[in-house]
């Protein structure tokens, strides 16, 4: 059954990206292939010029002659308002931070799990679908959570002590454990402990997971409601 939407697939990893294109169009969806940053730009602009109503862009961040962020920069640049979807096998945490800033729907590493990909490609569906095209792009992925997705994350973020609230706030900055350490006075053994609970209590694996998850619901919900929570 077909879905009545695109998505444009960039990736420089030929095998991959026709894995990839495979499994979209098995699930119904229209899909079109971009070996680099040029071929994409072209085909969402024309794209666009078609006027198709809900669309989404899975974009690799490691590619040569221009990187997926770039190429975010130029969409935005040429005021081609499509969701982002990154992809990438070497997520860290600046990575993580910077995608997110950008107005990414998520980050996911490879191998991609196909559960996670078709949420978070219906989560910029649905942005695109309400989308006027009038939003400045750090809103692009203001609904990929759900009500209940932010009441969740929101009752984990309560069960973190201060110290921990400390903790997240210098993860999410981008600071290693050693730079942390030094910001909040305590040990790098320390750290390392109050890191490892931050990331139980939050329900991820990896500091990028943890940063993806937390900006994400920042996104969602204004900061000072966050603040007066």
């Amino acid at each position: 059954m077909m879905k009545n939407a695109m998505i444009h697939v960039v990736d420089d990893n030929d095998a991959f990206r026709e894995s990839l294109a495979w499994l979209l169009k098995s699930e119904g969806y229209d899909v079109s292939q971009h070996a680099d940053a040029t071929s994409a730009i072209e085909g969402i602009t024309k794209d666009t010029a078609a006027t198709q109503t809900r669309r989404c862009l899975l974009l690799d961040i490691r590619m040569p002659a221009m990187s997926g962020l770039d190429l975010h920069d130029q969409l935005n640049t040429r005021k081609l308002d499509i969701p982002v979807v990154y992809m990438t096998g070497h997520a860290d945490v600046p990575l993580a931070v910077e995608a997110m800033k950008k107005g990414a729907i998520t980050l996911l590493e490879k191998p991609l799990q196909n559960e996670t990909l078709l949420s978070a490609i219906s989560g910029a569906l649905e942005r695109s679908a309400r989308n006027s095209g009038t939003r400045p792009p750090a809103e692009t992925g203001a609904s990929a959570m759900s009500e209940a997705e932010r009441d969740h994350v929101r009752q984990l973020l309560d069960s973190l002590t201060p110290r921990e609230h400390d903790v997240l706030e210098c993860v999410v900055e981008g600071q290693a454990n050693k730079v942390l350490a030094h910001t909040l006075g305590i040990s790098i053994r320390t750290v390392e402990m109050h890191r490892s609970r931050v990331l139980k209590k939050l329900e991820v694996h990896s500091s990028p997971e943890l940063v993806r998850k937390v900006l994400l619901y920042r996104q969602a919900v204004p900061y000072a409601e966050e603040a007066e929570a």
